[in-house]
């Protein structure tokens, strides 16, 4: 069982697949239950439960970009030998979270907001 806030994020159609990806970068805190199950998480035989961020009596927040570039790699021996190219492949992923107060709440009221884009550009060859 995946569960994100409380929340079980496996689709119940198939249960096979999840309705959300847990993203570490805005993930407060994990936790792996395999025995010793309360009745508020019946499930088993094993509980994977992911927190989100909150925000906090200060402001802080972070920005990141992860890339990779398919420039960046070497081509086989084979390939050059037979004067194939390399495939091209791109990938990109900004993104960002900013937390903290609400303003004219007097700190009683909180909040967090993270965001992350997934850019791809793979082979044509490549299955999807």
């Amino acid at each position: 069982m995946l569960l994100l806030d409380g929340a079980n994020i496996i689709d119940p159609g198939c249960n096979c697949w999840s309705t959300a990806v847990v993203n570490p970068d805005m993930t407060q805190e994990v936790k792996v239950q395999t025995s010793n199950f309360g009745a508020d998480q019946p499930n088993g035989p094993v509980v994977f439960s992911a927190i989100s961020k909150a925000g906090t009596a200060g402001y802080h927040g972070s920005a990141y970009m992860t890339t990779r570039n398919s420039i960046f790699n070497a081509n086989t021996w084979a390939n050059d030998k037979n004067g194939r190219k390399k495939q091209d492949a791109a990938f990109y992923y900004p993104g960002g979270n900013f937390g903290g107060p609400v303003p004219f709440t007097k700190g009683k009221l909180l909040f967090w907001v993270g965001y992350e884009y997934y850019w791809q550009h793979l082979p044509s060859s490549s299955p999807l």
